[in-house]
């Protein structure tokens, strides 16, 4: 599972490198900085593009549907808060994905 969650930071990483991010913010996100909210580095609009791209990317790769909007429900921005949370949805949404 490890390697699955260090490939997924990896991918994350990427996504906030073509959503614009710099590097500082980038490492703020890697060092556990929130993805958004109060302290966030991500506002709403660039939170939703991130989880369209991880979407789409995610599915290239992998050759599962993982439909993240599909998904959303009362607990899903918490899924989002930071790298941690999400990389390890993301590794759940994968492993239960169909085919």
């Amino acid at each position: 599972m490890a390697d699955i969650i260090n490939d997924l930071i990896t991918i994350i990483t990427s996504e906030l490198e073509s959503l614009g991010l710099d590097e500082h913010r980038i490492n703020l996100v890697l060092s556990g900085r929130e993805l958004y909210g109060f302290s966030g580095v991500l506002d709403s609009v660039k939170l939703v593009e991130l989880i369209a791209g991880l979407n789409d990317r995610i599915e290239k790769i992998t050759g599962k549907n993982i439909d993240l909007f599909e998904r959303m429900d009362n607990e899903f921005f918490g899924n989002f808060l930071n790298i941690n949370a999400l990389s390890h949805y993301l590794a759940e949404s994968i492993q239960h994905a169909p085919l």
